[in-house]
């Protein structure tokens, strides 16, 4: 599974391309994949700085809108129906 790169490191890999390093160089030099060095340097080519920025709050599982009727509805018949497996409330 993936795991977040700091803005650091982030910054060094933009240092080390600017430098003249090629994608795989930098990627075995920081222990990163080349592919995640060539996307950093896309996105600061496209928006600069600011393209570096970590996401961390789109980190982690999806939660399900808790107010959303479909939802509340398969957590009742789940209720109502404990025998009942996930295929069937989807039916």
């Amino acid at each position: 599974m993936g795991q977040a790169i700091s803005l650091l490191q982030r910054e060094e890999v933009i240092n080390r391309y600017k430098n003249g390093n090629d994608y795989s160089s930098i990627g075995i030099e920081l222990g990163l994949s080349t592919n995640s060095v060539r996307r950093f340097c896309k996105l600061f080519r496209d928006h600069g700085l600011l393209g570096l920025a970590t996401n961390y709050d789109k980190c982690g599982l999806n939660q399900p809108d808790r107010t959303n009727i479909i939802y509340r509805a398969s957590l009742w018949l789940r209720r109502l129906h404990p025998k009942w497996g996930s295929p069937r409330i989807h039916i």
